[in-house]
């Protein structure tokens, strides 16, 4: 971050954070903070990186996932930090200090924006080092930076960086330097912002359905290889009934094919080493073989389509909105399946936050309860789902599981009732923008979940059609 535009931003915060309170710190990465004040009036959430090539401070309107459990340095400042008195630049450098007051009193926050490397440092009232978000022995830069020690400034630069750097004018359309760092400053797709975590999440999603799509493709060739195989037996029979015309040494027979209604001449290739009985039992055996492959190969395609089939549900839920909690709960089942690998793995251990089924009312006043997510479609139709029960989902297209909960009703269910809930469903599918949507409607004992089977995915024994148009109400 350049010193002028730090300068412009440190001006703009001093109004706004002068005695904000703060209520919770997060560290989403490595070497980023996370400040969430209120100020009297509004609440704000403040950003303090440090990462290389991501350096600055301000504003934002961003969401951001957490950690499980607080990192160290995280936990650290949410025990010595509750307010914010004043923030200004120091040491004539792209040096930020924030002082605060917490329970153990005055103390100091600084953060490093230098070069190509920053740090976070917790200073006491007398400036000795309480913690630091890097530490450093001191063999290469010279300074140590470890609990206990005595803070000092890194060497200032050789001329003012003010003089060094032109007047900044800001961007029209921007009310302030945070507006134009929150939408310019920071890629969507890099961070853990729910934004970022949703994009990897789709690309983790669109890799592993073209792999599936790729070994269904040759899974399909090789059943057709196998099937064909029908012929080696017959051909084998053909030999068998004709070997008064063979002998050892030939390389191909032409015989009249007595399976066939044309009863055409087949030619059948020999091997000129084997004798007529070996050459048949040669035929016999390529099609044994092939039996045994077609079911290894068709149940391998049944189970390849039914992941495929999962991981369109999961697709659908990604696209489909979801809020913070929802797409965790995407998360941990990609990331407990082993789909999330390389840049997502820092995201591994994220707060699960409390996240429950949509409750919704009927029109005679009977509880419909709509998955959000994998999770909570098996809670609905594996726990929740009770005889008397009436379930609801898209025909043959994804989409959440819908419960009119007729079981615990004090009135008796009504085609209205019926057709609302089917509209629900409708709704959160994949063909929520159709005009007419086909859903499926089921009693509890036609619904099943496969031992198993993926979150999300059942066995429907039984079930009507309804024809409705989409809803989603809030």
């Amino acid at each position: 971050m350049k010193y002028a535009l730090l300068k412009e931003l440190i001006t703009e915060l001093q109004a706004p954070l002068m005695g904000a309170r703060i209520a919770k710190i997060y560290q989403p990465e490595a070497e980023m903070l996370v400040m969430r004040l209120w100020t009297g009036a509004e609440n704000l959430r403040l950003l303090l990186s440090v990462k290389p090539g991501q350096q600055r401070i301000h504003l934002t309107r961003r969401e951001w996932l957490n950690p499980h459990q607080p990192p160290r340095f995280c936990q650290l400042l949410r025990s010595r930090l509750s307010r914010i008195d004043r923030v200004q630049m120091v040491n004539d450098d792209r040096l930020v200090r924030f002082d605060c007051h917490g329970p153990k009193g005055a103390c100091f926050l600084i953060i490093e924006i230098i070069g190509t490397t920053g740090n976070m440092i917790l200073l006491d009232q007398h400036d000795i080092i309480i913690d630091v978000l890097k530490r450093d022995n001191g063999e290469d830069s010279g300074r140590q930076l470890l609990a206990g020690k005595n803070y000092c400034y890194p060497d200032k630069p050789d001329a003012p960086l003010d003089q060094l750097q032109p007047f900044l004018q800001r961007p029209a359309g921007c009310e302030s330097w945070s507006d134009f760092l929150d939408q310019q400053g920071s890629n969507p797709t890099a961070g853990a912002t729910p934004q970022g975590i949703q994009q990897r999440l789709r690309q983790a999603i669109v890799r592993q359905q073209k792999k599936l799509e790729r070994r269904l493709y040759k899974i399909t060739a090789e059943l057709d290889r196998q099937q064909q195989a029908q012929e080696d037996r017959i051909k084998g029979d053909l030999l068998l009934a004709n070997l008064h015309l063979m002998k050892k040494g030939l390389v191909q027979l032409s015989v009249v094919n007595m399976f066939s209604d044309a009863g055409e001449t087949l030619e059948i290739a020999l091997d000129g080493r084997l004798s007529p009985q070996q050459n048949a039992q040669n035929y016999f055996k390529k099609y044994k073989k092939a039996a045994r492959g077609v079911e290894h190969s068709q149940r391998r395609s049944q189970e390849t389509r039914i992941e495929l089939q999962w991981l369109e549900e999961l697709l659908f839920q990604v696209d489909d909105h979801p809020d913070p909690a929802d797409l965790e709960a995407i998360y941990a089942e990609l990331d407990e399946a082993g789909l999330l690998k390389g840049g997502v793995e820092q995201h591994k251990k994220r707060t699960r936050q409390a996240s429950a089924p949509q409750e919704l009312i009927s029109p005679s006043g009977i509880k419909v309860l709509r998955g959000r997510n994998n999770r909570h479609n098996d809670l609905l139709s594996g726990q929740q789902l009770k005889s008397g029960d009436l379930w609801f989902h898209a025909y043959n297209c994804p989409g959440a599981h819908v419960v009119l909960k007729t079981s615990t009703a004090s009135v008796t269910a009504t085609a209205e009732d019926m057709v609302y809930a089917a509209t629900i469903a409708a709704g959160h599918s994949k063909a929520q923008h159709d005009a007419k949507v086909e859903v499926m409607m089921a009693t509890a004992e036609n619904v099943s979940r496969p031992k198993g089977a993926r979150p999300g995915l059942v066995t429907v024994k039984k079930y009507k059609t309804l024809i409705v148009a989409p809803r989603r109400p809030e």
